[in-house]
């Protein structure tokens, strides 16, 4: 006997999700995304099928937003409530080549990773971008990093100031 299909199909594999309570999000082989809303009695399209610029790495749901980072480095963000396209995607792509220069990376990797307890002058630095932590951006980029030779050192510069906020972050909350 086959399953009953009531119209919620993704249409290829599936390479990532991510859903809660209200959303599932499913990205697939063939580089499309599909999202759905949940209730408890069935499920409706919250977009139309999208096409992504490749398959998706990763998605991150966090309450109505949704992020996805691709496999060619580009990353876009929806307001899943208002159905829009918060963030248009946007390439990180030159990063990873040789044209991505060391001094731009840094800036952005700076700003994911927030200010340094070893700074003497505050900064003002808000932890979320849309909803999304910095430092779930900044691990995605550090694993599109890692794959590039020329990056590994950079990658494992912030990888070990992220790991070391963690464990500083754990000690002060008590976990």
């Amino acid at each position: 006997m086959k399953p009953h299909n009531d119209g919620v199909a993704a249409g290829s594999p599936v390479t990532s999700i991510a859903c809660d309570a209200r959303w599932a999000c499913v990205a697939c082989v063939d580089g499309s995304l599909h999202v759905w809303t949940l209730s408890k009695v069935n499920a409706q399209r919250a977009l139309p099928p999208i096409a992504l610029t490749s398959q998706a790495a990763k998605l991150t749901l966090s309450g109505d937003t949704l992020a996805v980072v691709t496999t060619s480095a580009t990353l876009a963000i929806w307001d899943l409530a208002n159905a829009s396209c918060v963030i248009r995607p946007l390439c990180f792509r030159n990063l990873l080549t040789h044209g991505g220069t060391e001094d731009q990376l840094r800036n952005i990797l700076d700003d994911l990773l927030g200010p340094s307890h070893c700074t003497s002058t505050p900064k003002i630095w808000q932890n979320t971008i849309l909803g999304i932590r910095k430092h779930d951006l900044l691990e995605e980029m550090l694993s599109l990093l890692v794959r590039q030779l020329r990056w590994q050192r950079l990658y494992t510069e912030y990888q070990d100031q992220l790991s070391s906020l963690k464990q500083t972050s754990a000690m002060v909350n008590g976990h």
